[in-house]
């Protein structure tokens, strides 16, 4: 028993060759003819749909890469702000505490020279009552003049010692101090949102 292996292949392309190739057949090789051209045309629908998916996947799995990667910029970009949100308070902080510790330093230092010009004032007052009591009033003159130009100096050099208190640079500070508590306050599921990545 011998096999006739032929391959045959039949594309129906147009009406003239259908007919030729349908004209000489049977009943069941026109059905399996029909038949394989009907399956070779789905196949190649089937083919273009399957490409079109394919490339469809492609460009979804680039936008999904490239959404990942803006995703990881964006986490990365608030993970900075937040930092620096950090940062500037510890810099808040520390500024402010500078400006308490200068008032401060500020109010004792002039309570310190306060007291030191009284005393000089004080000892002043007393050189010139034994100076008084001992010298003749034009030798007193003079003293006097010494002693009324150091202590004129003083007394001004001691009310020009600036205050250093700036009330209307502070309220404003103050009120951004509300804002920008207010805003972080309004943004809390951003802390929530990094903390849980």
């Amino acid at each position: 028993m011998t096999e006739n292996r032929e391959t045959v292949n039949i594309y129906l392309v147009d009406k003239e060759k259908q007919d030729k190739v349908l004209k000489d057949a049977s009943p069941h090789e026109k059905y399996i003819i029909l038949q394989n051209d009907t399956l070779q045309v789905d196949i190649r629908e089937h083919l273009l749909a399957i490409q079109k998916l394919h490339n469809r996947v492609e460009e979804l799995e680039d936008t999904e890469e490239r959404a990942e990667t803006r995703i990881s910029n964006i986490k990365g970009l608030l993970k900075n702000f937040h930092e620096m949100d950090k940062c500037r308070q510890e810099l808040e902080r520390n500024q402010r505490e500078i400006i308490v510790n200068s008032n401060a330093d500020m109010k004792s230092f002039r309570w310190r020279a306060t007291r030191h010009l009284r005393i000089l004032e004080a000892v002043l007052l007393l050189f010139l009552a034994v100076c008084f009591e001992f010298f003749a009033f034009t030798n007193l003159l003079p003293t006097l003049m010494c002693i009324m130009t150091v202590v004129s100096f003083q007394e001004s050099t001691l009310y020009n010692l600036p205050a250093l208190q700036y009330k209307e640079q502070e309220n404003k500070i103050e009120e951004l101090e509300t804002d920008i508590k207010k805003t972080i306050n309004a943004q809390d599921y951003i802390h929530e949102f990094l903390d849980q990545q």
